[in-house]
């Protein structure tokens, strides 16, 4: 096992270029889930720049989460083309298959997540007073309590493996790992959001 591992990370060029943007990107985008919400829950320093206006302040930061995500999958999509390749040989096929289902499996996760939570559902929405008050039941909660983040952790990996990408891979856990970080710490706001259920899940309530 410790050989194959050692095998699969002389597969990545942790010095090129596009990896470490593709580090560095990820990174950020985690911050900035991390701080600007905190900012507005501790502070409403969001809710201040809009003259108290919640609608405009959580409108802001979700188009402007969505915009740093997008300059961070870009940089994964550059680092997988330039970093290393790896061939699976005889296993070509068959890895294809498995990381295009990944792909269409992850995807149909992280649509059905904004269907279900909408905008504002899925950018901190409770951190503006757009509070939940309805149980998700449908799919993928039923099934994810985190579908929005497995789902983009899936359709990178699928991503990664479509274009014979260890770095992809190993950036794609990356980012698995940051999202369970970000979901224990917003779990622990939900306590004081919905104090009369401290098991309840942002991800699988339903916004007003």
């Amino acid at each position: 096992m410790q050989k194959t591992i050692n095998l699969l990370f002389q597969q990545i060029d942790f010095t090129e270029t596009n990896f470490l943007q593709a580090f560095a990107y990820s990174i950020l985008c985690f911050l900035l889930w991390i701080i600007m919400p905190h900012l507005q829950f501790k502070y409403k320093l969001l809710s201040k720049f809009t003259g108290g206006d919640e609608a405009k302040a959580c409108d802001f930061l979700a188009y402007f989460l969505i915009y740093t995500g997008t300059i961070r999958n870009h940089a994964i999509n550059e680092m997988i083309n330039k970093n290393k390749k790896i061939s699976y040989g005889y296993l070509e096929i068959p890895i294809q298959i498995v990381s295009y289902m990944m792909i269409a499996f992850g995807l149909i996760l992280v649509v059905f997540s904004f269907y279900r939570l909408g905008l504002r559902g899925m950018y901190f929405g409770d951190h503006f007073g757009f509070l939940f008050k309805e149980k998700i039941i449908n799919f993928p909660y039923n099934y994810f309590p985190n579908a929005q983040y497995v789902g983009t952790t899936w359709f990178f990996i699928g991503f990664s493996l479509a274009f014979h990408s260890i770095a992809g891979v190993f950036i794609s856990i990356l980012m698995y790992i940051l999202y369970q970080i970000l979901n224990i710490v917003e779990s622990k706001k939900l306590e004081i959001f919905y104090p009369s259920n401290n098991e309840i899940q942002k991800s699988s309530i339903k916004a007003n």
